[in-house]
């Protein structure tokens, strides 16, 4: 079960990347990266800040994983939980960069 849950997690991050360096060359320079509560931009980065996001999801599962790999022994579920978790954060990971792009083609 850990193993499945680390190799969806990579995937994720892998499926990411691939994502990111399908899109780059078709992105403006300069895009929004991030939005107030307000809906206005209150970050604007070069393009290539979308690889941010899976580095971000590349420490979180990295770090998950080293505890996971420390609480394994003790308590099996703890550490099902952190890279379970792992994946969650995949997912909002990658939910951000795609509502990244689909704003930057103004839809």
């Amino acid at each position: 079960m850990a193993l499945g849950l680390a190799g969806a997690s990579l995937l994720s991050i892998g499926g990411l990347v691939a994502y990111v360096t399908l899109w780059l060359p078709s992105l403006p320079l300069l895009l929004p990266l991030h939005y107030n509560g307000l809906g206005s931009v209150d970050l604007i980065g070069p393009r290539t800040d979308l690889y941010k996001m899976p580095g971000i999801g590349g420490v979180v599962f990295l770090t998950n994983l080293a505890l996971a790999s420390q609480v394994h022994a003790r308590e099996r579920l703890a550490a099902l939980t952190l890279l379970a978790a792992s994946i969650l954060v995949q997912g909002m990971l990658i939910v951000a960069t795609i509502n990244i792009v689909r704003l930057a083609f103004g839809d």
